[in-house]
């Protein structure tokens, strides 16, 4: 992957724990997702955005009894600055994720993340709290606040159910947003395993995904009318690695 600096510390980053909560710093790896081999919406295909992340250290459920059913549960909250983005040089990237844990058998996840500004593009509080209300796609190139993506995903265990070692899982993500929820959508969904061979645990997987536009649509996915580079950071997908034409089922 490119970079015209001198020094490169690709991947570098420093972290500070505040509480209960981690503060990162620098180039963080993320992958949203329940997916071996690729995640929709955020995955390390791509360098990581030099930006911040923050999340919980101990993701104990609350205590509370109206909150307690969530279970054991997660977020995380990033923001960063693309790197040699040429479409639209300095586009930010901030995005969220929220896990939850409800069940000993299931775990639930929801994500969304935008491109935001840049040069030339409108940087003010209004146009930033329009891109969160999703107020977006408005056919106005001058006053559109960004490109967002969002979805859901899931993992569910059948050990504690049946005591067998193997769970499925699953993943959607919308290029667009349609009342209130994803539309345009890519999928993955894959089956795991681990069973036992003596001392030895064999891990296996299975997984499939199509990240054409609800199944038959090309170039859809990771594209948008202003960011004309896509969900790319130096050529590469910010998103599933397979990019955005692809249907693939790999295994190991």
């Amino acid at each position: 992957m490119g970079d015209s600096s001198k020094f490169n510390l690709q991947g570098s980053y420093g972290a500070i724990k505040v509480w209960n909560q981690w503060l990162s710093f620098g180039e963080v790896s993320q992958w949203w997702g329940p997916g071996y081999d690729g995640s929709l919406i955020r995955s390390d295909a791509a360098r990581p955005v030099t930006g911040f992340m923050m999340q919980r250290a101990d993701q104990s459920p609350f205590e509370t009894p109206w909150l307690s059913w969530i279970g054991r549960w997660q977020y995380q909250l990033t923001a960063g600055q693309l790197s040699q983005y040429s479409a639209v040089p300095d586009t930010k990237l901030i995005g969220g994720r929220f896990t939850m844990m409800p069940t000993d058998f299931l775990e639930l996840g929801a994500s969304r993340i935008m491109m935001w500004g840049g040069d030339g593009r409108p940087q003010s509080w209004s146009s930033f709290w329009d891109a969160v209300a999703g107020n977006d796609n408005t056919g106005d190139p001058k006053n559109d606040p960004g490109n967002q993506l969002g979805g859901f995903d899931f993992k569910l265990k059948l050990q504690p159910l049946v005591g067998l070692p193997v769970s499925f899982y699953g993943q959607i993500t919308g290029e667009d947003e349609a009342g209130m929820l994803p539309s345009h959508n890519a999928y993955l969904l894959g089956l795991e395993g681990h069973p036992e061979w003596g001392p030895t645990t064999i891990n296996w997987h299975i997984e499939g995904s199509d990240t054409r536009s609800n199944g038959n649509a090309n170039n859809v996915m990771y594209n948008h009318y202003i960011y004309r580079g896509g969900y790319y950071q130096q050529g590469y997908p910010l998103g599933h690695a397979m990019a955005a034409t692809v249907r693939c089922c790999p295994a190991g």
